[in-house]
């Protein structure tokens, strides 16, 4: 058991220091949020990760995609959370369909512009895109996901119908007869991919032109702080140590009860001379304070009459040479 405290020490003194770096972190961003919201962000940050990982390859390729999802959710004002949604989804069933990554974060930044294009709200937007991005891994859309997108992201049915119509492959497409289409499984993954692929001139200049909502500012500088806090947990390793910390204390909390009620008897009375001591050092430790603070006021008022009378003597020095200068 001593052994098992002793463990139970280290992993206190380990989440001591990260509560410290935590402490550190909101002093500099200026009290902005608050402890929930930034061990929740840090979560949301670690989950994000883990589904990328089950579409990368190395933590280079990792760290690159993440990178880039930062910069589409920027560019297109829409939520990392919605944007890193979208790729994962899509990227799943990309290599097996024969898509290329670039092609799948093409399609990302291109849908994100078509749910701003078609003038969805943030909720209806995120349903859309998610809707899509699994009619991508499912490689076909139709059903209820091509109506959410028909009634949600027209913008985005008028993207894959225009480019069904210029392969010449299956007529005149439109919304009217699109469904029919995806009712017999014609509007692939692939199909999906290259319509935003060569729609990615278009949709840039159409999302160019349109102003910058109040909303989409938000969400700009709430991508710029989850960057910040992304960078700050990559550089000191934060929610790691103090998640593995706060795991040793809660699976080993039998053993600081034990602990507790043990020490509890062997240092109640002292604890109590212990305290009187501490009162006594604070009370002398005021009493101290006040006197050195009346000490250095002191001082400080010496030396504000000598730089008031040396001042004076410059001035005096001054006028007599101006004076002189003068009679010259």
């Amino acid at each position: 058991i001593v052994r098992k405290i002793d463990d139970l020490g280290h992993a206190a003194d380990r989440a001591s220091r990260g509560f410290f770096l935590l402490q550190r972190a909101l002093f500099t961003l200026g009290g902005f949020g608050l402890t929930r919201i930034l061990t929740g962000s840090l979560d949301a940050l670690t989950n994000m990760e883990n589904r990328l990982r089950l579409t990368t390859e190395s933590s280079y390729e990792l760290e690159k995609v993440q990178r880039e999802l930062f910069e589409i959710a920027k560019r297109t004002r829409l939520s990392w959370e919605g944007v890193s949604e979208i790729y994962n989804r899509a990227a799943l069933s990309a290599k097996a369909l024969g898509i290329a990554q670039q092609d799948v974060l093409t399609f990302t930044e291109g849908v994100a512009k078509a749910a701003a294009i078609s003038g969805a709200g943030t909720q209806e937007a995120r349903a859309a895109l998610i809707q899509l991005g699994q009619a991508v891994a499912s490689n076909r859309l139709g059903g209820d996901e091509l109506r959410s997108i028909l009634e949600q992201l027209p913008f985005a049915a008028d993207v894959i119908a225009k480019y069904m119509t210029a392969t010449g492959q299956y007529g005149e497409v439109t919304r009217g007869n699109i469904r029919e289409l995806g009712q017999e499984g014609k509007i692939t993954a692939k199909v999906i991919v290259e319509a935003f692929k060569s729609a990615e001139g278009e949709l840039a200049d159409l999302f160019e032109s349109m102003p910058t909502t109040i909303g989409q500012s938000l969400e700009i500088a709430r991508t710029n702080f989850m960057i910040f806090l992304d960078e700050f947990d990559e550089s000191t390793g934060f929610s790691d140590k103090l998640a593995k910390s706060i795991l040793v204390i809660g699976q080993n909390i039998d053993v600081v009860a034990k602990a507790a009620v043990a020490l509890a008897g062997v240092f109640g009375i002292a604890l109590f001379g212990r305290v009187a001591r501490s009162l006594g050092e604070f009370t002398n430790g005021i009493r101290a304070n006040i006197v050195q603070q009346n000490t250095l006021r002191q001082r400080l008022l010496s030396i504000r009459e000598a730089t008031a009378a040396k001042t004076q003597a410059i001035v005096a020095e001054n006028a007599a040479n101006r004076a002189q200068y003068t009679q010259n």
